[in-house]
This record gives structure tokens, sequence and C-alpha cells, in this order.
């Protein structure tokens, strides 16, 4: 009975990081045509926040490569700290902070581990990051360089 009850707690936090960090009760989809495959969807996202944040607590050593895809962890490595990348990828305790750092986790000692919610603010950040830095590159590159 009490290992059931402990894991009452996860589950708190996966319908908490569903509700706030993927904010599902403001899509008012009215029908369930609609509404649950975006819920679907988001389910999957918010078990990858939690995921993400409970392996990186239980298994701070392990690479990152496990969870993340290398373009991921690369991308998080090069928006903050704009230093040539690792030959050997981070691990999790590396990664995941600074993930969390992205999503507004300030990392002090008394700050603890980022949560699930921050972790998926963190991801989020990143991705529009990345889609900025890409949609500039294509768009805001000068098509002509003026003579000096």
């Amino acid at each position: 009975m009490l290992e059931w009850y402990t894991c009452r707690w996860e589950i708190e936090i996966f319908f908490r990081v569903l509700k706030s960090g993927c904010q599902v009760e403001k899509l008012q989809l009215e029908i369930a045509d609609r509404l649950e495959p975006c819920l679907a969807l988001y389910m999957i996202i918010a078990w990858r926040a939690l995921f993400v944040t409970m392996f990186g607590r239980i298994y701070p050593a392990l690479r990152c490569e496990f969870i993340f895809t290398k373009e991921e962890w690369q991308a998080v490595h090069l928006v903050l700290n704009q230093t040539p990348l690792p030959s050997i990828p981070p691990s999790l305790g590396e990664i995941i902070p600074m993930i969390g750092r992205l999503g507004g986790h300030l990392g002090r000692k008394c700050d603890g581990h980022p949560e699930s919610q921050i972790n998926l603010e963190g991801v989020q950040n990143l991705f529009c990051e990345e889609l900025h830095s890409s949609w500039q590159n294509q768009f805001c590159t000068p098509v002509w360089k003026p003579s000096a």
C-alpha cells in the first residue's frame, strides 16, 4: 500500500506539468475528435519532461545521449555556453541543470534540482531559440555585401 502511495506524488507532478506547463486547459477544444489527439500529444510531452527530470536525479552520471539526441544536447550546450562542443557528451547531471537554466531555474545551491515544469519550459525556450536562429539565418542574411 505504501508503494502505491509514493507513486501518487509523481502522478500529481505529471498532471501539474500537463496543466501548467503544457497549458491543456487553455485549449478549450469542444469536439472530442480534436481534443483526444491533442491531449495524447501533450501527455507524451508531459511524460517526457517528468521522465527526464526523474531519470536525471536517479542516474546523474549517465551520459545524456541516453535520453537526448546529439542535436538536442549540442543545442543546449551552444545556447548556454557559447563555447566549442565537448568531445564527450555531458552527463545527465550536467545537462539537466542547463535545460533548467533555459526554463528560468537559477541553479543556486539552495534551489535544488530543477523541477519537471522548469525543464519543460527550458526545452520550449530552446526550441524557440533554435527556430529563431534558423529563421534568422535563412531569411535575415544579406544577399549582397556592401563594398568596403
